[in-house]
C-alpha cells in the first residue's frame, strides 16, 4: 500500500508539472468518455433496464396481425373472443387512447390525453396507486360509476401534489369523474398519457356487424410456465377459427402476442446502438491520441528512466509507475466525463426527442457509473501500456546514447505511425458514416411533402361526445370554426381535417368498390385510406390540383351528394389504364370490413385528382 501511495504521489507530481499535457489529455478523455457514458445511460434506461412492472417477462402486447405482416389494432369482438377462448393468459385488458377536455370552475378547458384501460389493467401490470386506489372489477361495465386515475406528472403539475385530490370530482368532456387514485411515477405506459379511465365498450363496438372495426389493443399476462411464443401461437389458432366463422371481416387477420418491453421500445434499438458504436470509435481515437501524446512525452523521459534503472529500479517497478500515471490520467478523464455525461443526460431528458420511449427513466445510476469505471480501466490499459513498455526497457546504455543524440529507436516511430494509421482509419469510418447520414438528411429535407408548409398554422380540437354526439353536430362546429377564423386579420384560407399530414391519426382504412368493377372477395379486397376534410383544406395546405376540381362548400353538407377527391398514388395503384374522373366509388366507413351486408356505406363520384 505504501508503494502504491508513493507511485500515486509521484504520478500526480509529474502530471502537475506538465499542465499543458495533462489538460489536453484529460480533456480529450473526458469528452470521449462523457459521450460514451451518456449514450450508454440512454441505452441502459431505454433498452436494457426491465420495464418497471411485476415479472415483466410475462407481460405481452396483444394485437391483430395482418397477412402482410403489419401490426393492426383489435376489434372489440375479436378481443372478447381472444380473452374468453385463450388458455395461456392470467388475464387480458383492452387499451386505447383518446383526447379529452378537462374543465374546472373558473378556468379555461384543457386538453388531456386519456388512456382507456380495462379494469384488470393495473393488476396485470402489478402496479399499485401512490394514493387512493386503481380500478376494481366491474368499473369498466356500462352504468358503473365514472372514476379516473391521475398520472404522477398531472397530479404534481396541475393539482400541486395535493393528496386530498382523491375523492374529488373532475369534469371530462362534460361528464363528472371521481378521482380514485394517483398512479406511481414509474407508470409510463401507454406513453404520453395524462390520466386513466375505465374502458367501457360502446354498443356499436359490441355489434357483431362491427367485427371489422379495429380500434384498440390489449395487454395480457401469460401464465407461469407458458412462453410468449406458445401464447402467440394460441392467438393465431383462435384467429384462424374466427376467419372461418366470419370470412368477410376476419380473412387475412391473425392474432399476435409481443413482449410488452419489445412493444414499448419499438424501433429505437438500432439507432441507439448505432450511436453507441460511433462514440466507441471516438473513444478509440481519443485513446490513440493520448497514447501518441504519451509516446512523445516518453522520448523526453528516457534519460530519467535510465537514471532510475541505474539506481536499481527494476523493469517491473518502472512499468508500474508509468501505468499508474496513465491510470491517474484515465481516472481524471472519467470523473470529468461522468460530470459531462450527467449534464448531457439531463439535457436529453429535458429537451430530447418526444418519440424516444422511456426517456424519463434515463438516469446516471450505479450501473452507468460502473460502466464509466470500466471505461477508465480499459482506456488506461489501451493508451498506457505501449508507452510504459517502451520506457521500461532494460538497456541502460542504449537509452543514454539515444538521450544524448536526442533521438529514439525506430521502434518508437513505428509505434507512433501505427497509432496514427489507426486514428486515421477510425476517423475515415466515422467520416464516411457522417457523410452518408448528411446525404440522407439532405435528401429527406428536399423531398416534396405534397403540400406547402410555409405560413401554415395547425392546432388540434377535441369535440366532447356528450355535446357533439352526431355527425351533423360536428359538421356545424367545423363550419362555425372555419367561418370565424376566416374573419381573423391575415387569414387567407382555413380548412378542417380529421388528422394532419404525416400523421396516422384521423385516417380511416376502408374497403371500397367501383362501379363497373368485378366485386371484390374477402380473399382479395380493394383497400385504401380515407382522409375526411373540408373544402378549404386543399388551398390552406397548398395541395396542388392535378386534374378535375376540388369539392365545394355546398358539397360538404350532409344532405348533399357525396363527391371524392383522390391522390395521384391512388390513381396509379387502382386506375393505371383508365381515367378515374366521373367514376363512382362506394366505400364503407367501418375499418377493414368488407363492403357487404347492412353495414354503413358511402357512395361518391370522383371529381378531382390532387398531388400526393
Amino acid at each position: 500500500m505504501d508503494t502504491l501511495l508513493q507511485d500515486l504521489r509521484y504520478a500526480a507530481r509529474k502530471l502537475f508539472h506538465a499542465p499543458g499535457f495533462t489538460f489536453v489529455a484529460v480533456t480529450t478523455l473526458a469528452l470521449a468518455i462523457g459521450a460514451t457514458t451518456a449514450i450508454f445511460s440512454i441505452i441502459n434506461g431505454v433498452l436494457l433496464k426491465p420495464i418497471p412492472f411485476r415479472s415483466p417477462e410475462q407481460l405481452v402486447f396483444v394485437s391483430s396481425a395482418k397477412s402482410d405482416g403489419l401490426t393492426n389494432p383489435l376489434s372489440t369482438t375479436d378481443f372478447l373472443d381472444y380473452r374468453d377462448q385463450s388458455k395461456s393468459f392470467v388475464g387480458m385488458a383492452a387499451t386505447s387512447t383518446q383526447t379529452m377536455n378537462v374543465t374546472s370552475a373558473g378556468s379555461e378547458p384543457a386538453r388531456v390525453q386519456a388512456a382507456q384501460v380495462g379494469a384488470p389493467f393495473f393488476d396485470l401490470l402489478g402496479v399499485t396507486a401512490q394514493f387512493g386506489r386503481t380500478f376494481v372489477a366491474g368499473e369498466d361495465k356500462p352504468g358503473a360509476p365514472r372514476v379516473v386515475v391521475l398520472t404522477d406528472h398531472v397530479w404534481r403539475n396541475q393539482y400541486g401534489a395535493d393528496q386530498r385530490i382523491v375523492g374529488r370530482s373532475i369534469n371530462l368532456d362534460g361528464q363528472i369523474y371521481t378521482v380514485a387514485g394517483v398512479a406511481p411515477a414509474s407508470l409510463t405506459f401507454p406513453a404520453d398519457v395524462d390520466l386513466y379511465i375505465p374502458f367501457v365498450f360502446e354498443p356499436w363496438q359490441l355489434d357483431p356487424q362491427n367485427r371489422g372495426a379495429h380500434s384498440h389493443y390489449a395487454i395480457a399476462r401469460v401464465k407461469e410456465g407458458v412462453t410468449v411464443a406458445s401464447a402467440s401461437n394460441e392467438l393465431a389458432t383462435i384467429a384462424k377459427r374466427l376467419a372461418q366463422q366470419y370470412p368477410e371481416s376476419n380473412t387475412g387477420f391473425g392474432g399476435k402476442a409481443t413482449p410488452l418491453q419489445e412493444r414499448i421500445i419499438g424501433k429505437s434499438d438500432k439507432p441507439l446502438y448505432a450511436m453507441f458504436g460511433a462514440v466507441v470509435l471516438v473513444l478509440l481515437i481519443a485513446c490513440a491520441n493520448v497514447a501518441n501524446l504519451l509516446l512523445v512525452r516518453a522520448s523526453g523521459r528516457e534519460s530519467e528512466m535510465a537514471v532510475r534503472t541505474a539506481l536499481g529500479a527494476g523493469r517491473r517497478r518502472i512499468f508500474r509507475q508509468l501505468v499508474t500515471e496513465s491510470a491517474l490520467l484515465s481516472v481524471a478523464g472519467a470523473v470529468a466525463g461522468a460530470a459531462l455525461a450527467a449534464w448531457a443526460v439531463a439535457a436529453v431528458v429535458a429537451f430530447g426527442p418526444s418519440g424516444l420511449p422511456r426517456l424519463s427513466e434515463v438516469v446516471i445510476d450505479g450501473k452507468v457509473l460502473a460502466f464509466t469505471g470500466g471505461l477508465a480501466v480499459l482506456t488506461a490499459m489501451f493508451f498506457g501500456i505501449v508507452p510504459a513498455l517502451h520506457l521500461a526497457r532494460p538497456d541502460i546504455a542504449q537509452m543514454l546514447r539515444e538521450s544524448v543524440r536526442g533521438s529514439s529507436k525506430g521502434g518508437t516511430h513505428r509505434t507512433r505511425s501505427a497509432l496514427v494509421i489507426a486514428e486515421m482509419t477510425l476517423a475515415v469510418v466515422l467520416l464516411v458514416g457522417a457523410g452518408l447520414l448528411i446525404r440522407s438528411f439532405v435528401r429527406l429535407i428536399n423531398v416534396d411533402p405534397g403540400f406547402n408548409p410555409e405560413r401554415v398554422v395547425a392546432f388540434n380540437l377535441s369535440a366532447p361526445s356528450t355535446k357533439y354526439q352526431y355527425e351533423r353536430h360536428i359538421r356545424a362546429l367545423a363550419a362555425t370554426i372555419e367561418e370565424r377564423m376566416r374573419q381573423m386579420p391575415g387569414t387567407r384560407e382555413v380548412g378542417v381535417t380529421l388528422g394532419r399530414p404525416m400523421e396516422n391519426s384521423g385516417l380511416i382504412r376502408t374497403t371500397f368498390e367501383v362501379d363497373g368493377w368485378t366485386p371484390s372477395t374477402p380473399q382479395k379486397r380493394h383497400v385504401s385510406q380515407v382522409h375526411m376534410t373540408s373544402p378549404g383544406y386543399f388551398k390552406a395546405m397548398g395541395i396542388p390540383l392535378i386534374r378535375g376540381r376540388y369539392y365545394t362548400d355546398a358539397e360538404n353538407r350532409a344532405e348533399a351528394p357525396h363527391v371524392v377527391v383522390v391522390t395521384q398514388e391512388f390513381v396509379r395503384l387502382h386506375f393505371p389504364n383508365e381515367d378515374p374522373i366521373g367514376k363512382r366509388v362506394k366505400y364503407g366507413i367501418i375499418h377493414d370490413t368488407a363492403a357487404t351486408g347492412g353495414q354503413a356505406q358511402v357512395q361518391g363520384e370522383i371529381v378531382g385528382i390532387v398531388g400526393d
